[in-house]
């Protein structure tokens, strides 16, 4: 009832009733009118809502305030985040949707995110909840979205004719990072995507190290460096002192959950958050927490990941992409984290293939030790293969080996182990073999007198001995010991009940992205444990498989799960990470 109906009816009764019946009606016409209002204010929708609520606390004394949280949302061009950000647009509004959706406890169902998706409903109604306590910030506190595009590459073969250097695939995913955010209302129609350029950073962090790894014979996953030191590191820094955003999100498949077994004192239960495997671990292989393996708590705190939350698979991310008008980047090929290795150097490969390429790639940075290879070359050295079963040698003029005929020399990242190495029997049957270990030349026999021995200066070492095996399930390829280093942990060991003398952490362990998680010990001193800038680690520790595992390699990520919980400890996606180190 409207104010001036109530108003009317009102002045009717003071002309016909008696002062008692009067006096009882006002009150009676206020309360229909009072309610009426309130109805109407309810019918503005969820919205309405959240701003009521957002209104009334700001007018109590010390409740929080509902200032606009800012989320900054990675667009690589592809898929992922893609169909991310129009999950955060449509379906996350206020900051009570991020906290319904880091409290999930299972998948919607593909029909549940198209329907969800169309009628942009917010993700708090969709999903029933209780009320999360101990939130950073108030549930009815709007988000804002800002869209931008990480720049990790210059390269000086693929320019793009205005002084720029593009990575030749980096060029094409801006331009669909670009459309993408203008069609999701995240840019203007004539506004330009932000660029982040950290191609200086990824060189000095990332590409750095790996050519170092790769020049004594380790292959680093440069990947997991990229997320660890430029992308939740260095952009994720630059964010929040510009004061842009509060938080990144990407279209990484994972987690971030509330640690539940949090005991130590004066600690929040909502102060710590870990990396866990995402739902669609269940189904297929789209498991990413490898690569975020390293986060820190900080970082991990700043980081949303709707996908891993929401979807159940990779096929439904590309089915919405695809249902809500992104056909073209719905069927986009997944992107790897080396897309520098581009057309020019796959051309330079050897039957334009990828290893060839690669190895192509490497040859053009990688500085060798043109002394040391005379050196070596003229005292009548050459890298010798060994059959690792028997002892006998295999002569190199049989193997497909990029680079020289015959294959005299090899430098230390020609191999890797596990390596497929194709070949010829002396009758001329086709072999097939795989690299069970390597032995490079010593430093002594592959530098220049007076060299530093605890510096080789990045030159590239050589291969000294190369041992084969016949089979890719070959028993020599298998080993149930790892010695890791650098190992950042997601939690404190006294957080798991582990408080003096040497810690023994019964976990899962994987050494490669989409390897299943196969049960394990770790142990290290306690001595050993550091805390420093919120990152936990532990110089060395050894890794006890109770099954030998297939060619740990050395300068890969070796990634310890825990499960939350000893019920549910064979759902797939109920594991958390706990360590990661590199290979030794």
């Amino acid at each position: 009832m409207c104010f001036p109906c109530c108003l009317f009816m009102v002045c009717v009764h003071v002309c016909l009733l008696p002062f008692p019946l009067l006096f009882f009606s006002f009150f009676f016409f206020f309360f229909l009118w009072s309610s009426a209002k309130c109805r109407c204010s309810g019918a503005a929708g969820h919205r309405g809502h959240w701003v009521g609520v957002c209104h009334r606390r700001n007018g109590r004394q010390g409740g929080m305030s509902c200032k606009a949280v800012r989320v900054a949302i990675a667009l690589s061009g592809g898929v992922d985040s893609a169909v991310a950000a129009l999950f955060l647009r449509r379906c996350v509004p206020h900051w009570g949707d991020v906290e319904a959706l880091w409290r999930l406890e299972r998948p919607l169902a593909l029909c549940e995110v198209v329907e969800a998706l169309e009628q942009q409903r917010p993700l708090s109604e969709v999903v029933a909840l209780a009320p999360a306590t101990g939130n950073s910030h108030d549930p009815a506190a709007a988000v804002n979205y800002f869209p931008l595009f990480m720049k990790n590459w210059d390269d000086a073969f693929e320019s793009d004719g205005v002084g720029r250097s593009w990575c030749e695939a980096a060029q094409e995913d801006y331009n669909d990072a670009t459309d993408v955010a203008r069609a999701l209302g995240l840019l203007h129609i004539r506004e330009v995507l932000p660029l982040h350029n950290y191609s200086a950073c990824y060189v000095e962090k990332c590409f750095q190290p790996m050519l170092d790894a790769y020049a004594r014979g380790a292959t680093l996953n440069v990947d997991v460096l990229c997320n660890e030191e430029v992308k939740f590191l260095a952009l994720l820094d630059a964010l929040l002192t510009a004061g842009r955003a509060a938080y990144l999100a990407t279209g990484h498949y994972a987690r971030t959950v509330h640690f539940p077994l949090l005991s130590c004192e004066n600690a929040a239960p909502t102060s710590l958050r870990v990396i866990a495997r995402p739902f669609s671990a269940r189904n297929d292989l789209n498991d990413q927490t490898v690569f975020l393996s390293r986060l820190s708590k900080r970082q991990t705190l700043r980081a949303i990941f709707p996908l891993g939350h929401v979807f159940e698979r990779k096929s439904d991310v590309r089915a919405v992409a695809e249902h809500f008008g992104m056909k073209r980047i719905s069927t986009k090929k997944t992107s790897t984290g080396l897309c520098f290795v581009g057309e020019h150097y796959r051309r330079a490969g050897r039957g334009g293939s990828c290893a060839g390429g690669f190895r192509s790639f490497l040859e053009e940075y990688m500085a060798p030790n043109c002394t040391a290879l005379q050196k070596l070359t003229a005292a009548g050295q050459q890298t010798t293969f060994i059959n690792a079963e028997n002892g006998d040698v295999v002569e190199a003029s049989g193997l497909a080996l990029h680079g020289d005929d015959d294959g005299v020399l090899l430098p230390a990242y020609s191999l890797t182990i596990g390596q497929l190495v194709r070949g010829k029997s002396e009758d001329g049957k086709m072999m097939r073999y795989y690299v069970q270990g390597k032995k490079l030349f010593s430093f002594r026999e592959n530098c220049n007198k007076g060299d530093n021995e605890d510096d080789d200066g990045g030159y590239v070492r050589h291969l000294h001995t190369v041992w084969l095996v016949d089979r890719w399930d070959h028993p020599l390829l298998y080993g149930k010991v790892a010695k890791i280093y650098d190992v950042k942990l997601s939690v404190h060991p006294q957080w798991l009940g582990n408080r003096e003398g040497s810690v023994r952490l019964h976990c899962r362990c994987c050494a490669r992205h989409q390897e299943p998680l196969r049960p394990a010990l770790i142990c290290f001193d306690w001595s050993d444990v550091s805390e420093k800038n919120g990152c936990i680690r532990v110089a060395t520790a050894t890794v006890l498989f109770e099954e030998p595992v297939r060619a740990l390699t050395p300068g890969q990520a070796l990634v310890a799960y825990i499960s939350f919980s000893k019920e549910g400890a064979e759902d797939a996606a109920g594991w958390f990470v706990v360590a990661s180190g590199w290979i030794a």
